[in-house]
């Protein structure tokens, strides 16, 4: 067949969230086929937002200030929307696939209602699309939806339009059929067997980015899908109750694959830094990570990773340390044990075991920062307080606050529509903005402030902590105080930020 299919994918992101994604980067690799024809739309460099996440972070003293610009990377002239509007008209496009999550549903839809303009059809992917398909297929802008992963089933979708059949029997596909919604059965991929991730499509200043104040050059590397835990504000537990009947979510690749894989980017993409892909690296079992260590040795690549303080150990770090490991980072979430186990279902850690577990990383000269969530349902400023507590026991290099979110199809976002905090269509945003929770335990003015204020509490003496009050509020005196107190943490701590 000589005839092509041309797919254009379109990556839904935030401005400058400059990681490159595992997924947009697998469903490149998996529609490599002579006969289709893959251009990526990427949105990342369109300031499609007042404030990036970075520039947040860097207010709200998370992260070390960095400059983009002497990489050359920064936002495009024009709008998403023109420029978007321009390619569509340039090349002749049978296919638009767009990947979102809910914070970038508004602009996927946007751009779904230009591609309509042209009579294009759209599939909708991403964890959005997989969680909650009835609430996209809604939407007359979207005509399928990816309900699984899309490796097999994006790359069956062009062959069978390229040919003219049917989408009967595409597994992971849901579509419209006259004003039916055809729901074809799920399947569950083997990781081993997905391609190698494909950077080819990304602009050059996609590969670049921040890692305590100093910008590398990195691409990810994908250990595993899934995690053993079963947080309620997560998507895991939702998404292994989805594929129960199909096979088991949690999967991890062998690390033979995983090793081919980190040759290959190395060889292939100039790479300076990885940063390795898994919910909870250290959770991998024993044996994998044991001959994960003995094979990177020689690779001496710098790399991240996130994992969880039940999976710390000396030995493991110790190992860590060995091989190359930058930075890490540690989910705590929360300071108050009861509510911890209670309300999130992370009952796995006492908080002096999460302590002695940061310090085991620590004492290791590990730089690793410590992530947390306020703004859960029913939780009090004195249980923000307990996890400002935790954290104050905690010598990490850097802290991270974020505001809650109740992701569609979790436990606690049907909690949290049942009492009425949020509404059944709501849609999370950006964590760094306010709450989207109605929450009588709380207001969303004080929430915003013990955001902006969280770093402060947790670092600076507790003599500072009227003028830190002060500061969580955003009014003349309320910002004179932030400021003032951020010049403070930055002279006493900006030379742990390195």
């Amino acid at each position: 067949m000589d005839k092509k299919i041309k797919l254009l994918l379109v990556y839904a992101n935030l401005p400058m969230d400059n990681v490159i994604p595992v997924g947009i980067s697998s469903l490149i690799a998996s529609v490599r086929h002579p006969n289709i024809e893959v251009t990526l739309f990427d949105t990342t460099f369109y300031r499609t937002r007042a404030k990036t996440s970075d520039e947040e972070r860097v207010k709200l003293l998370q992260v070390a200030p960095f400059n983009y610009a002497d990489f050359g990377v920064g936002f495009k002239p024009a709008t998403v929307e023109s420029d978007f509007e321009k390619l569509l008209a340039e090349k002749q496009f049978d296919l638009v696939g767009i990947s979102m999550v809910e914070a970038t549903y508004e602009l996927s839809c946007r751009l779904a209602a230009i591609a309509k303009r042209f009579s294009l059809p759209v599939i909708a992917g991403g964890i959005l699309a997989i969680l909650d398909p009835e609430f996209v297929l809604r939407d007359d802008r979207f005509d399928m939806v990816c309900v699984g992963e899309g490796e097999r089933c994006l790359k069956a979708v062009c062959l069978a339009l390229l040919r003219g059949d049917t989408l009967e029997g595409i597994d992971n596909l849901w579509y419209k059929d006259r004003g039916t919604i055809r729901r074809n059965k799920l399947e569950l991929l083997s990781l081993d067997y997905v391609p190698f991730l494909d950077f080819s499509e990304y602009e050059e200043g996609r590969f670049y980015r921040p890692m305590g104040g100093t910008i590398f050059r990195m691409v990810p590397v994908e250990f595993s899908r899934g995690c053993p835990f079963n947080c309620s504000y997560c998507a895991d537990h939702a998404l292994r109750a989805r594929f129960a009947g199909v096979g088991r979510w949690l999967r991890y690749k062998s690390v033979n694959r995983i090793l081919s894989e980190i040759k290959h980017y190395l060889a292939a993409y100039q790479v300076q830094y990885f940063y390795f892909v898994s919910e909870t690296f250290l959770a991998m079992p024993d044996r994998d990570f044991r001959e994960f260590v003995d094979g990177y040795r020689n690779i001496k690549v710098k790399f991240w990773c996130n994992t969880r303080p039940e999976t710390i150990t000396e030995e493991k770090i110790s190992l860590l340390k060995e091989i190359g490991c930058h930075r890490m980072s540690i989910g705590i979430e929360n300071g108050n044990e009861k509510f911890r186990k209670t309300v999130l279902r992370r009952g796995g850690a006492t908080n002096d075991q999460i302590v002695e577990a940061c310090a085991i990383v620590e004492r290791h000269g590990i730089p690793f920062s410590v992530n947390n969530i306020i703004g859960f349902p029913e939780e009090t400023r004195d249980i923000i307080f307990d996890t400002i507590k935790l954290n104050r026991r905690i010598n990490a290099d850097s802290y991270g606050a974020y505001m809650f979110m109740p992701y569609r199809g979790t436990d606690i976002f049907h909690y949290c529509v049942a009492k009425g905090y949020i509404r059944s269509d709501n849609l999370s945003g950006d964590v760094h903005i306010d709450s989207a929770l109605n929450n009588p335990y709380i207001t969303n003015e004080e929430l915003m402030g013990l955001l902006r204020t969280f770093v402060l509490y947790v670092k600076l003496p507790e003599l500072y902590y009227p003028e830190i009050a002060r500061a969580e509020k955003f009014d003349d005196a309320g910002n004179a105080a932030f400021e003032r107190l951020s010049r403070i943490y930055w002279e006493q701590f900006s030379s742990r930020r390195r």
